[in-house]
């Protein structure tokens, strides 16, 4: 399987459950814990996903979706100045939300697919392969 970086909404199928995407994601995750190579997601989008559980259930609901991506093969990559600044940049050609700019700079910087079903980032190419999470 090709490198992956996964933005928030790779991520929150897999949690929701939402099929078929969350078994797309599950079967990289279990390619990354065989390689030993866990799936880069921006800090940013990581916090994405503890406020959306936060704002739907409670600290308690965010609280236990970061322990479970502590369990997982994930790796969360702190930004820095060069990613920032793709991101901004990226940001300010607009389309996007300002999280979906860390996972698509990060992902360019890792030369790695971009895993997501967000429609924003799936028209968008730019040099980076997408992979289409399949939605509902």
């Amino acid at each position: 399987m090709r490198k992956a970086v996964f933005d928030s909404w790779a991520l929150m199928a897999f949690f929701k459950g939402e099929e078929p995407a969350a078994s797309e994601v599950e079967e990289c995750l279990q390619d990354a814990v065989k390689r030993n190579r866990p799936i880069p997601i921006s800090m940013v989008n990581w916090g994405e996903i503890l406020y959306q559980f936060e704002r739907a259930g409670g600290s308690a609901a965010a609280k236990a979706v970061e322990s479970d991506i502590d369990d997982l093969p994930i790796e969360i990559v702190a930004t820095d100045h060069a990613t920032t600044r793709a991101a901004a940049t990226l940001k300010a050609k607009g389309g996007l939300s300002y999280a979906d700019c860390f996972a698509f700079a990060l992902a360019k910087e890792r030369r790695a697919d971009l895993w997501t079903g967000d429609p924003e980032l799936v028209e968008l190419t730019n040099g980076l392969r997408i992979r289409r999470l399949s939605r509902k």
